[in-house]
């Protein structure tokens, strides 16, 4: 894997770049990764083409840049909500979850199915890492909470509550075409899962 794309949670700080990489997600949801130009980037956010490629070489750049801001963003913020004390363990996997998946849910039209294959073509290594480290802490946050003591007496493990979680919040991240939609389902599964302990 390229040292690049292995996850270092450094942020972007540039606010111009953070605007061409939040500009340029919105267009790639919109038209995909093949039918996306320098162009269409560049008039999403009021820059010549020239001016782009100041900071980007090319589309596959940019696209890498995008996910890489994306899920280091996404990351920092389910983290810092999973590393909270006293939050309740159901808010906190609820807050966590949406901050993790709940973004951009409904938000990706029909042009935009080529985003899959062209993330695991150019950028499998990167989404594998975040995904890692997230559920990783997600682990964590349930290992020390009230939940894991009723489970593990059951059987049941924090890495099977997350396995579940993680099954139903991407379920639910595809299928929902809403964040609104996303977020009531979210809640009522999670309200579910911690039935036993509220």
């Amino acid at each position: 894997m390229s040292d690049k794309l292995i996850p270092n949670d450094e942020i972007e700080t540039d606010s111009r770049k953070v605007e061409i990489l939040e500009g340029a997600i919105g267009v790639f949801l919109r038209y995909g990764f093949k039918k996306t130009s320098m162009d269409d980037v560049a008039k999403s956010v009021s820059i010549s083409r020239q001016a782009l490629y100041l900071y980007f070489a090319d589309k596959e750049d940019l696209f890498k840049e995008g996910l890489r801001y994306f899920f280091a963003t996404s990351f920092r913020s389910a983290a810092q909500i999973l590393n909270q004390k006293k939050i309740p363990i159901e808010e906190k996997l609820f807050l966590a979850l949406e901050a993790w998946l709940g973004r951009y849910v409904g938000g990706k039209s029909s042009e935009a199915d080529d985003l899959i294959l062209a993330s695991k073509g150019l950028v499998s290594g990167l989404i594998c890492s975040y995904e890692e480290k997230f559920y990783l802490a997600l682990i964590e946050a349930i290992r020390d909470s009230k939940l894991n003591a009723y489970y593990i007496k059951k059987g049941i493990g924090p890495e099977q509550i997350t396995n579940t979680l993680r099954a139903m919040a991407q379920g639910f991240k595809f299928s929902c075409d809403s964040d609104a939609s996303f977020k009531i389902k979210l809640k009522e599964s999670i309200q579910v899962i911690c039935a036993p302990i509220l």
